[in-house]
């Protein structure tokens, strides 16, 4: 295994000089419009690393994109998903996980879907 300074390393992916490489999807937000766009050919996407081209993703990731019924939508992200990881270009190894351990006398509290969007603490007060 080879480490290498950061700018080495992007240079390195931009140009698919390497036989296997990490990478990380923005986990902002839990939508797979933006979960799932890695998987995008790379003509469409110069994020893929991985410089796979298949139009079955692409079409199953317009198709979730746009529909707007939640259960259809659903079942094509789920049917992405199967089809991505049979093809394997991309491995998906993690996900982070947040756990918030309260006492029970805060009150207010709201998890928020993200990590890093719309948390705030505004509304949380101790129970006497």
């Amino acid at each position: 295994m080879i480490t290498n300074p950061t700018s080495k390393f992007v240079t390195i992916r931009k140009e698919g000089n390497f036989d296997a490489t990490i990478d990380w999807a923005p986990s902002f937000l839990p939508d797979p419009t933006v979960m799932h766009f890695k998987y995008l050919s790379r003509d469409v996407n110069p994020s893929n690393y991985s410089r796979a081209t298949n139009r079955e993703l692409d079409a199953l990731f317009d198709a979730q994109k746009g529909e707007v019924d939640f259960e259809k939508r659903k079942a094509i992200v789920h049917e992405f998903e199967k089809k991505a990881l049979e093809e394997a270009y991309v491995l998906p190894i993690t996900y982070t996980d947040r756990v918030v351990s309260l006492n029970k006398k805060v009150k207010g509290y709201v998890i928020a879907n993200s990590h890093i969007l719309n948390n705030t603490f505004r509304g949380i007060y101790l129970e006497d």
